[in-house]
């Protein structure tokens, strides 16, 4: 990593997976984006960060975007969303519609079109690569940059971690050497519905898991707490949202 070394220190509220959108799960996704807001209000972290599969797919009603923007409007700081394999961003994305570009400028997209997004007032840069096709091809951490123009480096990501013992492949997979040299700080991963520690070579990793219970318990869950200190690096607490 660089030689410079953050000064201050910071909070990020991780989350994945919430599928807006999705017919089976009725207001269980709608529900849960109100509860993540009010908690990220009632922390007053610097941030939130969305890992892909915000939407349950790109066809979803005019309603649900709506809801998106109202709810993380009432976040006064900056929300990061990368697409996912749902959401994915291609042509017919819905996050190209012209009611998603009406959001507010606090609410970030890792689109591809810049190589991070730099909040300097947090002294932090964001980088995700969007899951255009999501297929065996796709690698969503590979690209990360050298280099950085902020102390604080996270990495986004959505795609399949992957031991090479695996037998059975998945698409956009993630490897353990793609999490141990990637030249950041803290990886947040979506794609997976339950928190999980996939943490490689130093570098801290986790999926924070769905914010709702999809199966039977139909229920709220829970997000990641990610606390970023200068003087004692990376750690992360999971918060219960009911």
């Amino acid at each position: 990593m660089d030689e410079k070394r953050p000064t201050r220190s910071l909070r990020l509220l991780h989350t994945s997976d919430l599928h807006l959108g999705c017919d089976y799960l009725a207001d269980l996704p709608r529900r849960a984006i109100r509860r993540v807001v009010d908690l990220a209000r009632a922390l007053d972290v610097d941030a939130l960060v969305l890992a892909g599969d915000v939407f349950d797919h790109n066809r979803v009603a005019e309603g649900e975007v709506a809801c998106l923007i109202d709810e993380l409007a009432r976040f006064p700081k900056a929300s990061i969303i990368l697409p996912g394999n749902h959401d994915c961003y291609d042509d017919g994305s819905v996050y190209r519609r012209s009611d998603f570009a009406r959001r507010p400028a606090r609410i970030h997209l890792l689109d591809g079109a810049e190589e991070h997004l730099l909040l300097p007032d947090l002294d932090l840069a964001v980088w995700g690569r969007p899951v255009i096709d999501h297929c065996r091809e796709f690698r969503p951490l590979v690209g990360v940059p050298s280099t950085w123009q902020a102390s604080w480096r996270v990495v986004m990501g959505h795609g399949q971690f992957e031991l090479p013992s695996t037998r059975d492949p998945r698409s956009s997979p993630i490897f353990p050497d793609d999490i141990a040299s990637a030249n950041c700080d803290y990886v947040a991963l979506g794609h997976w519905d339950v928190c999980v520690d996939v943490s490689q070579g130093g570098i801290v990793a986790f999926y924070s898991g769905s914010p709702h219970h999809g199966n039977r318990r139909r229920g709220l869950s829970e997000v990641l707490l990610v606390t970023f200190d200068p003087a004692t690096g990376v750690s992360t607490d999971r918060l219960p949202l009911t």
